[in-house]
């Protein structure tokens, strides 16, 4: 479903879980967004 989004568009998507968080350092952040690869921010 994600095609249909544009960057910059806002989905809004219930979340609600107890599994815990994606937690990564500082150099794997920077190299996911430098190849686009961030799908969703919350």
């Amino acid at each position: 479903f994600s095609r249909l989004a544009e960057s910059g568009d806002v989905l809004k998507v219930p979340i609600s879980h107890g599994e815990g968080n994606y937690f990564a350092d500082a150099m794997t952040l920077a190299h996911l967004e430098a190849n686009n690869q961030v799908v969703f921010r919350y």
